[in-house]
């Protein structure tokens, strides 16, 4: 791992967990799997201070654990959640603008609890909606500042209060917090969370080569090269099996039989709970086993501020559609997938326009609803693992595209955006009678002989379809345009339901690393070396002389940009000697760029610089750590032209200057590490 990504992450606990988490999180992430022996040998720390660590640590999925069969528990640090740490603003922003404000704050929520029970969270908000309902407002980011917006009220339940809610904006029923989990967890921008997600990739590994073993034909041992490979195949396909399981959610059980009731009410009938109060091991809490603790009765929660009676906040938990036990956390991959779109939409603008890129838009939206992640790790190792024809196949369904038809489009698109205006037509003219019957030959290539075009499905049944709209045609030339272009934003895959089309996902990608490449050659060494970049990544392995011949340029001049490009590590070069003796002459040398080594070596500049970033706002922050303390005081707050002399106001605002350019920077160089490692797979990070 990039020593600049350790201490990237490192630097991102320190700020926001303190130097305790920081000391424990950086010996982890330098010894990789530890003991709780080990670690306190390495932090000489005390068992006390030790344990609360480890707690605010697995509690913010900072940290990975898992106790073996003696009943020792090893421990290792989570790169990518800590990483993670610096999309928070990103996230709440993106959270906003897709379902409103008040999914926006109830996300922030959840960013700082790390993982919550839904019943810990209902009761949380029931409390400070029963205690003072008045103050609640989405100005103020508390546990329960949030509002239901978007339509996604529960209409047959509390209707007048959700409208007046989105008016006010606040929130004056647990119903409203349920309709906005709800939202969150349909998007898939909330999951739910189990033990397993709390195990090392290694375990996981180990335990699910362990349960293929112990059943069918692995059982006797395994032998043989396709025996192996078939093993390997199931092995893969038992740990998504686990991984998809863990996203399913079960409904909530409303009807609750007296025992239960009566048992929950003897067993903490004065008990005063805290959100999240007895989670810091992952488990569900299902079963009876929500009170335990981990780490000796010790309480390590994120501070909500609300505490209120169990009894009480019954009624509360049991309107919601979710159990009680469910536990929720934010979902990463889910809002990796939401940013790789941003960046495809704004791609789209810059060379088709706007028009075009808000139909782009809206289909990426659409097929984005059926992709849990950007990649897929787990799918492609089985798609490499060769099995023969009796070995366990995967489903097909796995690997299809998802695909969206211009009615999809046209149902979801804004119904303000002028079509016409994007494609020239005038007002009253109609679609172009070329474009439809280019159209027509397109979808009658598609099908087989004596198949009409109005009455063919997908399953083979001929019913007939109804003719398509002038929304339809526009919105049919809008994605020929997207497929025709260069960069082939779309695919078209068939003429099922009137057009079937998909996104072009991986090749966009790819395009956009290019793009990024090319900017970071220009900006060192010239555009006549990002000229020579381009140059290779077209045509392949060619000498000196083909370079200038392609490019344009002199031999001799290309000579030195070439050498510099191979010396910072943008090109190779490879040797072909013409005979045995290998003497320079007679050598010739084919020079050639590899995209993924510029990829890598770009990412590990790119946690270069955001590491020093962040050392120079923790440094800023230092020089005036005194007068950042008297601001941050109760009684100061909104009065700092009283009780601040005029140099700390002015050492503030300078400070809040610098903190915002850097903040600024800093999310720039996050695009850049979401766009070469999070969108596509890297082997090395």
């Amino acid at each position: 791992m990039a020593q600049n990504l350790v201490e990237i992450c490192t630097l991102l606990v320190d700020d926001l967990y303190g130097e305790l988490s920081s000391q424990v999180f950086a010996i982890l992430m330098r010894l990789g799997r530890a003991s709780f022996p080990m670690l306190r040998v390495e932090t000489r720390l005390s068992t006390r201070n030790l344990r609360n660590a480890l707690a605010v640590l697995i509690q913010q999925q900072l940290c990975l654990w898992y106790t073996d069969d003696d009943g020792v528990s090893h421990y290792e640090a989570d790169w990518y959640h800590a990483y993670a740490l610096v999309k928070s603003g990103k996230i709440v922003r993106v959270t906003e603008e897709r379902c409103g404000e008040a999914a926006g704050l109830l996300m922030s929520n959840l960013l700082e609890l790390g993982h919550c029970r839904v019943g810990d969270l209902v009761v949380a908000y029931a409390g400070v909606i029963e205690k003072n309902p008045s103050t609640i407002s989405t100005q103020e980011h508390h546990i329960n500042s949030s509002t239901l917006t978007n339509g996604f009220s529960d209409r047959e339940h509390n209707e007048n209060v959700h409208e007046k809610g989105q008016r006010s904006g606040q929130i004056e029923s647990v119903a409203q917090l349920r309709a906005e989990l709800d939202k969150l967890l349909k998007l898939g921008l909330v999951r739910s969370t189990q033990s397993f997600h709390f195990k090392p990739d290694a375990d996981i590994h180990t335990e699910a080569s362990v349960a293929v073993r112990d059943k069918g034909e692995f059982s006797q041992g395994i032998k043989g090269t396709k025996a192996t490979a078939r093993y390997e195949h199931a092995v893969g396909r038992q740990k998504k099996q686990w991984r998809d399981d863990s996203m399913q959610i079960q409904p909530f059980q409303s009807t609750r039989t007296n025992s239960k009731r009566k048992r929950e009410e003897n067993d903490a009938t004065n008990e005063r709970i805290k959100p999240n109060g007895y989670l810091t091991n992952g488990i569900n809490g299902i079963n009876g086993h929500a009170h335990s603790s981990n780490y000796d009765g010790t309480n390590h929660t994120a501070p909500l501020d609300v505490c209120v009676t169990f009894r009480d906040a019954v009624c509360f938990v049991a309107e919601t559609n979710l159990q009680d036990n469910v536990v929720v956390r934010v979902n990463y991959e889910k809002f990796n997938v939401l940013f790789r779109s941003e960046q495809l939409v704004g791609l789209s603008e810059r060379f088709l326009g706007e028009i075009t890129a808000k139909v782009f838009e809206t289909a990426v939206r659409l097929v984005e609803k059926k992709i849990p992640r950007c990649f897929d790790q787990l799918l492609e190792a089985l798609k490499a693992t060769p099995v023969d024809e009796e070995g366990d196949e995967c489903d097909d369904d796995e690997y299809i595209e998802p695909l969206i038809t211009p009615a999809e489009i046209a149902a979801a698109l804004d119904p303000n955006i002028d079509l016409k205006s994007g494609l020239g037509h005038g007002e009253g003219t109609d679609d172009n009678e070329d474009d439809r019957r280019q159209r027509q030959t397109t979808v009658n290539e598609d099908l087989h002989d004596g198949d009409d075009v109005n009455n063919l499905r997908a399953n083979g049944t001929r019913v007939k379809e109804e003719p398509e709209s002038e929304q339809q045609q526009l919105i049919h030339q809008y994605m020929e345009i997207l497929r025709e272009d260069p960069r082939h934003f779309v695919n078209w895959e068939g003429s099922r339901r009137g057009g079937e089309w998909s996104v072009n996902f991986r090749s966009l990608t790819k395009y956009l690393i290019q793009i990024q490449i090319d900017n970071t050659v220009t900006a060192r060494f010239g555009r006549e070396a990002a000229r020579v970049i381009r140059v290779l990544h077209s045509k392949g392995k060619l000498d000196e002389k083909q370079v200038a011949k392609f490019g344009f340029l002199r031999e001799k001049h290309v000579r030195a940009i070439l050498t510099r490009l191979q010396e910072a590590g943008f090109v190779e070069v490879q040797e072909v000697p013409k005979d045995n003796n290998r003497q320079p002459s007679r050598t010739i040398f084919l020079w050639y760029f590899d995209q993924d080594r510029c990829r890598r070596l770009i990412l590990h500049d790119t946690y270069q610089a955001m590491a020093r970033i962040l050392q120079r706002a923790k440094f800023e922050k230092d020089r005036i750590k005194d007068v950042l303390d008297k601001a941050e005081r109760t009684d100061v707050k909104g009065k700092e032209d009283r009780f601040l002399t005029e140099d700390e106001r002015l050492a503030l605002r300078r400070w809040l200057e610098v903190e915002e350019i850097l903040l600024t920077q800093l999310g720039r160089q996050d695009d850049l590490v979401a766009l070469l490692r999070d969108f596509i797979h890297v082997e090395a990070v």
